[in-house]
């Protein structure tokens, strides 16, 4: 989108919802960072639980939350200023192998996050 236009619009049930650049967008209606994690589903649930504990309590310190999960794989939504992405990496490389994490990835809210998000507003 930001090659084709330097303004962007956003639609939502009719109505015209908010209008703006990608990067003031990302700021006024993006959550911060996701953190991507695949872990070994073949643990179960006593896996699963160990993944959740080290990255929300040792990785996040309490700051993120999971808003997504399914078999072996979770995403972790974290505002922008609560973590800080170096110390998400140093922990993250520290901990991983024996928290049973075979890989991760950690990025910036997308416009596609931006999108969802406003029409999840609409709705409401």
């Amino acid at each position: 989108a930001d090659v084709l236009c330097n303004r962007i619009g956003i639609v939502a049930e009719g109505r015209l919802r908010c209008v703006g650049k990608q990067e003031e967008l990302k700021r006024r209606f993006g959550g911060g960072y996701s953190l991507h994690l695949n872990w070994r589903k073949e643990g179960g649930e006593a896996e699963r639980l160990k993944v959740r504990k080290f990255v929300e309590e040792e990785v996040l310190e309490g700051k993120g939350k999971c808003v997504e999960e399914f078999e072996g794989c979770g995403v972790w939504g974290v505002g922008r200023g609560e973590v800080s992405v170096a110390e998400v990496f140093r922990k993250m490389e520290e901990g991983r192998r024996s928290s049973g994490i075979l890989d991760w990835g950690i990025n910036q809210t997308s416009l596609e996050d931006v999108f969802l998000n406003i029409v999840k507003r609409g709705e409401a």
